[in-house]
């Protein structure tokens, strides 16, 4: 048996999109979902959404649910890509792009060399869940800082509640944090 979430809302709303079974990933709780779509509002429309650490890429399935011209995954594991693949398959979402890859390699490259001109960022690492990540948000920080600022509209960071980032991160500002027990939300412009 799988392990499903739903889709939020949007034209999507209420279907089912499928976890992968694997301890390297986990996925966003609803409530997250809705407290991000809730805070970038409108902006959905007229971006593209870059999931970096994918997983089942329930944030990017959201965002092109709510009407976001394209969404662009990246992710590495392969249970998890497979299951993207199937979810995206499953409801028929044409306007997305999968990146195979370890996102700290293959987001910055890519994304400095695509033709995007404005695009959110949900950056979700896997803290916590793989060996040898006691860094992770030390890389998180280097990867946005190597980022082409002007194709940005946002950034927001899934991460652990016991850290707290920074207010500024290069030309980044932070503008909310919000927390959900052990899981905060922090946005930068």
């Amino acid at each position: 048996m799988s392990i499903k979430t739903k889709i939020v809302a949007g034209k999507l709303k209420g279907r089912s999109i499928e976890l992968p079974d694997t301890q390297t990933t986990r996925p966003t709780k609803s409530i997250i979902r809705e407290s991000f779509f809730n805070v970038i509002g409108r902006e959905i429309y007229a971006s593209s959404f870059v999931e970096g650490f994918a997983g089942s890429g329930s944030m990017g399935i959201e965002a092109l649910s709510r009407g976001c011209k394209e969404a662009l995954f990246f992710e590495q594991e392969p249970k998890a890509l497979a299951t993207l693949k199937k979810n995206l398959a499953t409801h028929n979402l044409t306007n997305a792009q999968i990146f195979s890859g370890d996102s700290f390699t293959t987001l910055v490259k890519t994304l400095n060399s695509l033709p995007i001109s404005a695009y959110w960022l949900y950056l979700d690492p896997p803290f916590h869940t793989r060996k040898d990540f006691e860094d992770i948000y030390k890389r998180v920080t280097q990867m946005l800082l190597a980022l082409e600022k002007e194709k940005i509209a946002g950034v927001c960071i899934e991460h652990s509640s016991l850290v707290k980032f920074p207010s500024d991160l290069g030309d980044f500002h932070s503008f909310k944090s919000k927390k959900f027990g052990k899981t905060t939300l922090t946005y930068y412009r």
